[in-house]
């Protein structure tokens, strides 16, 4: 396998599997960055292969035009730059929120988007204010890595279930072991990351995977929602 960063070559790429999200990624023993797997080339199919092959081409191309329609708004949580003892997890926070700018989604952190104030001029409490961010924004990325995004992950990672994607470091325990421990009884197990992820971009890639899985989610909405609707016979509802 060759890094796409350093473009070293080995067979001693670790493995570092993210369950939650069903992907593996492989860090690079020289440059310490996580690959997704690459693919392989493919032969040159004859025949009806061929035919089939164009036909695999002209669907994916239809997937990616209606997929680039699909912009999703982003927020971004973690600890804040002033956060002297978590620079490192501010980081990867910046790196999450770059790549997905990258890739033409609208990122940003709460900080970005300032003070919200009342009719009177009068800025909004805090928890209200994050409450109407988390409700304006598509999705939500926690790393909450801090007493304030770990306050985040308590108050709205419930309310926003599969809308919110929650980062909890590995083997961490009082306020965060009981976050955990409330949010896996209903089904909303976070994914643990350690330092060795914070040097790789491990934590980058999947939360970009994450995002493009929701992004791929909303067309196949879209499209059953389509399709049901050419097939109503009646449209006014159950009840008249």
């Amino acid at each position: 396998m060759k890094c796409g960063y350093c473009i070293t070559e080995s067979e001693r790429f670790k493995a570092r599997e993210v369950h939650k999200l069903g992907r593996i990624y492989y860090v690079c023993p020289k440059c310490g960055k996580a690959n997704r797997l690459q693919v392989q080339k493919e032969t040159k199919p004859r025949g009806w292969a061929k035919k089939a092959v164009q036909e695999q081409r002209q669907i994916r191309g239809e997937f990616l035009q209606a997929l680039a329609g699909y912009r999703f708004k982003v927020l971004v949580w973690g600890p804040g730059a002033t956060n002297l003892t978590k620079q490192d997890v501010y980081t990867k926070r910046q790196e999450v929120r770059d790549l997905l700018r990258h890739k033409r989604q609208d990122a940003f952190f709460s900080e970005e988007i300032g003070s919200i104030n009342d009719e009177l001029g009068n800025p909004l409490p805090i928890n209200v204010a994050e409450l109407l961010q988390s409700e304006h924004f598509d999705l939500v990325i926690n790393i909450a890595d801090s007493m304030g995004s770990l306050m985040e992950a308590e108050k709205f990672t419930e309310g926003l279930d599969s809308r919110c994607l929650l980062w909890l470091r590995k083997g961490a325990g009082g306020f965060q072991a009981g976050i955990a421990a409330q949010l896996g009884s209903i089904g909303l197990t976070p994914i643990y990351f350690d330092d060795s992820d914070l040097k790789s971009c491990v934590i980058a890639l999947a939360s970009e995977d994450w995002v493009h899985s929701m992004r791929t989610q909303e067309v196949n909405y879209d499209i059953l929602q389509e399709r049901i609707a050419r097939n109503r016979i009646r449209r006014k509802g159950w009840i008249q």
